[in-house]
């Protein structure tokens, strides 16, 4: 399956960005994604990154979500936004079907990522309590692919944010299990994007 042109797009906007700026290792690392994301969304809408990013897999009750296009353009000033479109796609999907199930695909997370996006986790499960959504009840599952081999150190980052009842829904599969068990749940193939 070839990928998308405008994931494309994205990829070679961030690579020339990186050409320009010089990628940072270290120092400045996260300030320079973040402008790296304000960048893009300057050259693609971001409502087209988020339709990229995040669906309901048509006829279902699961919530598919991408980091590997989401670290493209998510920045702090974007969050509300992208946590107001998951939700809503949550709660459509538990009004529908009463139960839903949310499917992530974290090829590339690192714990320096986890530091990164901490905020918008927290926002996320904080708008979860905030809008009475009942989501902890109403989620049958969190299926999180491929994860990294540092799974344990993003993990000690990341429990502590998720409410305890959904902890025990969580189930993870690692990059060798995870484009059988994404094609047999979502009927997806992932390519890999970097």
């Amino acid at each position: 399956m070839s990928e998308d042109r405008t994931i494309q797009t994205v990829i070679q906007l961030r690579d020339k960005f990186y050409d320009e700026t010089r990628k940072h290792v270290i120092f400045n690392k996260d300030k320079q994604k973040f402008e790296c994301g304000e960048a893009i969304q300057q050259q693609i809408a971001f409502e087209t990154l988020m339709q990229k990013t995040f669906w309901i897999v048509p006829n279902t009750n699961k919530v598919y979500f991408d980091y590997t296009v989401f670290k493209l353009y998510a920045i702090p000033e974007n969050y509300e936004s992208i946590v107001d479109r998951v939700l809503t796609f949550c709660t459509q999907c538990a009004n529908h079907f009463h139960y839903f199930e949310v499917h992530v695909n974290i090829e590339s997370f690192t714990v320096s990522a986890a530091q990164r996006y901490k905020d918008i986790i927290i926002m996320f499960c904080r708008e979860c309590l905030v809008r009475d959504t009942r989501f902890t009840e109403r989620l049958s599952g969190l299926y999180i692919y491929n994860t990294p081999n540092m799974i344990e150190h993003i993990s000690a980052i990341l429990m502590p944010l998720i409410q305890p009842d959904v902890r025990p829904k969580i189930q993870l599969y690692n990059k060798k299990e995870s484009p059988e068990m994404m094609k047999d749940n979502l009927n997806i193939i992932k390519e890999k994007r970097i």
